[in-house]
């Protein structure tokens, strides 16, 4: 296995801090995709990874209330609860 130089190691942590993709990276330095994931999973663990997913749209205070409404029997079930929130929060 070829090593890189300690400029593009350091060039491809600061690229990983500013957010870009270990693929756009790997594509500026001239380096693979997995020697960029290699440098972000080995030494360098300061790095905060994406949580990832779509964001939730109900508070957990909103999912709560939802979940009262349907075990105190006040709502017959989740459809009608979610079409309450809907009229209700605009959600």
């Amino acid at each position: 296995m070829k090593r890189i130089s300690d400029d593009t190691r350091n060039s491809a942590i600061s690229l990983l801090q500013s957010g870009l993709s270990a693929r756009d990276i790997g594509v500026r330095l001239g380096v693979s995709k997995s020697t960029i994931s290699r440098i972000s999973k080995g030494r360098y663990t300061g790095l905060t990874k994406s949580k990832g997913g779509r964001p939730k749209l109900l508070s957990q205070k909103d999912e709560s209330y939802c979940v009262q409404q349907v075990t105190r029997k006040r709502v017959p079930n989740a459809v009608k609860v979610a079409k309450g929130i809907e009229l209700d929060l605009g959600i």
